[in-house]
């Protein structure tokens, strides 16, 4: 069984960085997280990698979403070539295959569009509880 790489971090300062690598196709991808120069209080680096990773996990979604678009735009381009024939047959098995294949490929688009807009949304949400908390303990510790 083949052991799954994990990702890599590295923290600096008030900076963290978290790089994923796909070995099936050589690519990296990273995400990075800043402390805000006023949350240095509560400066975290369980926050930090959250933070860098999720925004990794966008930027692989991403990616995965422009390959997928890349195949479609494959497919219609095939369609296109075939449909120009006069022997075209739209109802021989090749051509049905092809139809389900682009119908397939139309369905993981737009659940992959659908992914990152929720990574994105649960990204923007822990963002703005982790805010919350801090804003939250500022205001506590300060009625001390």
């Amino acid at each position: 069984m083949k052991k799954k790489k994990e990702p890599k971090f590295t923290y600096k300062d008030n900076y963290t960085k978290c790089e994923v690598i796909d070995d099936k196709y050589g690519r990296k991808y990273i995400g990075e997280a800043y402390c805000h120069p006023d949350d240095a209080d509560f400066q975290s680096l369980i926050t930090g990698s959250t933070i860098a990773e999720m925004r990794a996990l966008i930027n692989t979604m991403v990616a995965y979403k422009n390959d997928l678009r890349i195949k479609l735009e494959a497919l219609h381009q095939l369609y296109y070539s075939m449909n120009q024939s006069k022997k075209f047959n739209k109802k021989s098995y090749e051509a049905k295959m092809l139809f389900r294949q682009i119908k397939l490929l139309k369905q993981d688009l737009s659940a992959a569009k659908e992914q990152i807009e929720l990574y994105k949304q649960d990204l923007k949400t822990y963002m703005e509880d982790k805010d919350n908390v801090y804003k939250y303990l500022r205001q506590k510790n300060s009625n001390k």
